[in-house]
């Protein structure tokens, strides 16, 4: 199954130290990870003293070429792929239901799961 973190994940995942990525490959055998340029753009301009920790965090996930802004970005590559997506942004996890796209949360108990 292919995955995409958007910024909101990443973000949450390294301020509350959960182990995104661990979580993510462990729902599926067969994930692949994905983050998208945008996503790492916008962790970059907004939180720049994240982004080497976030990087960090990234060690082995496949960084992708994407245009526009990081949620138009996502939605797009996720629909187009047939990938999931691992976010807690109420509005994307919205536009991503409209579209028929699987959404992943990570929840209070610090957990990913399928919305």
């Amino acid at each position: 199954m292919k995955i995409v973190l958007d910024t909101n994940a990443l973000l949450y995942a390294l301020d509350r130290r959960i182990d995104v990525i661990g979580q993510a490959e462990a729902l599926d055998e067969s994930s692949v990870l994905f983050v998208l340029m945008p996503c790492l753009a916008e962790v970059r301009a907004k939180f720049p003293r994240k982004f080497p920790a976030v990087t960090a965090m990234l060690a082995g996930v496949a960084v992708l070429d994407a245009e526009g802004k990081p949620d138009d970005a996502i939605l797009k590559w996720a629909s187009a792929e047939g990938a999931a997506v691992v976010t807690n942004d109420g509005r994307l996890k919205q536009r991503l239901k409209k579209a028929g796209v699987r959404i992943i949360t990570i929840s209070r108990e610090r957990r990913l799961r399928f919305a």
